[in-house]
């Protein structure tokens, strides 16, 4: 390895963000991101996918996590967040949502090649943290289920459900937005 490249930990996050957006521009939304060096993530707020031509309540805030904890526990996965990550998005008005990425170990199979195709690996996951207590602990492990992939479906899913004015909650019941 080439001792210039980025460390692991600091090519985790572009990876997730770019993983996420590849779904949302595949499902037809658009994606605004927040996480530059101009513009720090000072509220758990990576990104946002919008529908345009739609109410802004209708847009979908992200925090995006990337993971190489590829061993799930019967049918979830763990993933620790931190308390400040945890309470933003937990107590935001707006819909948002906690997004991993979980991925192979090894860098180099994160995106597979080949002459027909290119395959990202593996899978990402959502998880509400809406209608959860806030911690008082620095670091929160969440059960992230396995059923809570996160892909072209499962978002035009929950976009629709903003269209209609409703979201998820963290068991998955489907509550109506404040308005």
């Amino acid at each position: 390895m080439n001792d210039s490249t980025l460390c692991i930990n600091d090519r985790q996050e572009p990876f997730s963000v770019s993983y996420i957006c590849a779904i949302a521009t595949a499902a037809g939304y658009g994606v605004e991101i927040h996480n530059t060096a101009i513009n720090p993530d000072r509220k758990s707020i990576d990104l946002t996918i919008t529908q345009y031509g739609m109410p802004d309540y209708s847009d979908l805030k992200i925090q995006a996590k990337c993971t190489y904890h590829h061993n799930p526990k019967d049918d979830y996965i763990p993933f620790v967040v931190n308390k400040k990550n945890y309470n933003d998005i937990r107590r935001n008005k707006n819909p948002h949502l906690l997004i991993v990425v979980n991925v192979p170990r090894s860098p180099e199979e994160w995106v597979i090649f080949n002459e027909n195709n290119s395959t990202l690996s593996y899978n990402c996951y959502y998880y509400s943290l809406r209608g959860l207590d806030e911690v008082d602990t620095e670091t929160k492990t969440l059960k992230i289920p396995l059923s809570n992939r996160f892909d072209t479906c499962k978002l035009n899913e929950i976009m629709n459900l903003l269209y209609d004015g409703k979201f998820i909650i963290y068991d998955n019941t489907i509550v109506n937005l404040p308005t």
